[in-house]
């Protein structure tokens, strides 16, 4: 996405309303459009008809198709039109309860929230580096998995003792 397409897309979210004008006046272009066809198809079908050379025939199914469509153009112009009354007012909702969080936990996306997580990040880090046999790099502590490691080589140990007192025993 270029630099223009960001700058686009934060003018259109800043003038919401615009951009659902805009997007009904070109749904109503397509409808108008598609209103047109409609009367075209119902001319020339006369036309034909008119011939009577049985020309017109599978005009009505094509008709009827193109009708069809104009009902479901329609009804997506209506349900845009109840989304453009109820989008500003969901945004405005959801941008207050944003702003409320925020203002709730003190930091919220602040620069200032964003320097403390970073800072907290490095101090982690520093910890991590400092006792690398505490924690591993998750900082996840590794005691209980050493002494398991610990009992394990103790225990191969004794096994391979235990092998080889028995080798001794049979020569």
């Amino acid at each position: 996405m270029g630099f223009l397409d960001r700058l686009v897309g934060r003018v259109e979210q800043r003038n919401t309303e615009a951009v659902y004008e805009r997007s009904l006046e070109q749904l109503d272009a397509k409808i108008a459009a598609h209103v047109e066809r409609i009367a075209a198809l119902k001319v020339e079908e006369r036309t034909r008809a008119l011939r009577g050379d049985g020309s017109e025939q599978g005009y009505d199914v094509l008709i009827e198709e193109a009708e069809r469509l104009l009902g479901e153009m329609r009804a997506n112009r209506r349900a845009l039109e109840l989304e453009r009354h109820a989008g500003p007012a969901a945004k405005a909702v959801a941008e207050a309860r944003v702003q409320v969080d925020d203002e709730a936990s003190g930091l919220g996306a602040s620069s200032a929230s964003q320097a403390l997580s970073s800072v907290r990040d490095d101090l982690d880090a520093l910890q991590r580096r400092a006792s690398p046999g505490l924690i591993d790099a998750n900082g996840v502590p590794i005691h209980g998995r050493q002494a398991q490691l610990d009992r394990k080589a103790k225990e191969d140990r004794a096994r391979e003792e235990l092998e080889r007192l028995k080798r001794d025993l049979k020569k």
